[in-house]
């Protein structure tokens, strides 16, 4: 016999516990867009929500792990977005045409305009890798969706919080 327990059927105490962790993340993505994450407190996201403080710790442990979450929410979106791309057009001008409109669109969408890639730094230093891995990897299937060739000199931007972006 296998260590694996069957998957138990959905219950409706399981969809709520989805659709209420669902709404949460949504509350703090708005919260930390308006407020910035190290203004946020946990009393603003549940003020939101119509909960106390104390609902949210059945849900997530800190602020920290909210930010996480929404970190690898917004992840798991983006990775798909290549794959898509693929299985939808043959030509790679095509595919990161695509792949350059649904991004904008989760970040406009999905993440309402939050600027959570910027909060990277705020993550501790095992989520910071675990994030900055997944956004390096979804960077390298971009530059893999074909080849491509110089148009001019590289165009490289540091940030503050250590991210690094490059054109060319």
């Amino acid at each position: 016999m296998s260590g694996v327990a069957a998957a138990a059927p959905p219950t409706q105490a399981g969809d709520k516990h989805s659709r209420r962790r669902a709404e949460i993340l949504q509350a703090a993505l708005r919260a930390f867009r308006d407020q910035g994450y190290h203004a946020t407190t946990l009393e603003d996201i549940a003020g939101v929500l119509g909960l106390r403080k104390m609902a949210l710790y059945h849900y997530f442990p800190d602020k920290e792990a909210l930010l996480y979450a929404c970190h690898l929410e917004s992840l798991a979106i983006l990775e798909q977005l290549v794959p898509a791309a693929g299985a939808r057009f043959t030509r790679a001008s095509e595919q990161l045409a695509y792949v350059i409109r649904e991004h904008v669109r989760v970040m406009t969408d999905t993440l309402q305009g939050s600027p959570l890639a910027f909060e990277v730094t705020a993550l501790s230093p095992g989520h910071q890798r675990e994030i900055i891995a997944g956004r390096d990897a979804y960077e390298q299937a971009l530059r893999d969706l074909g080849p491509w060739r110089p148009v001019g000199k590289p165009v490289e931007q540091r940030f503050d919080n250590g991210w690094v972006f490059r054109l060319g």
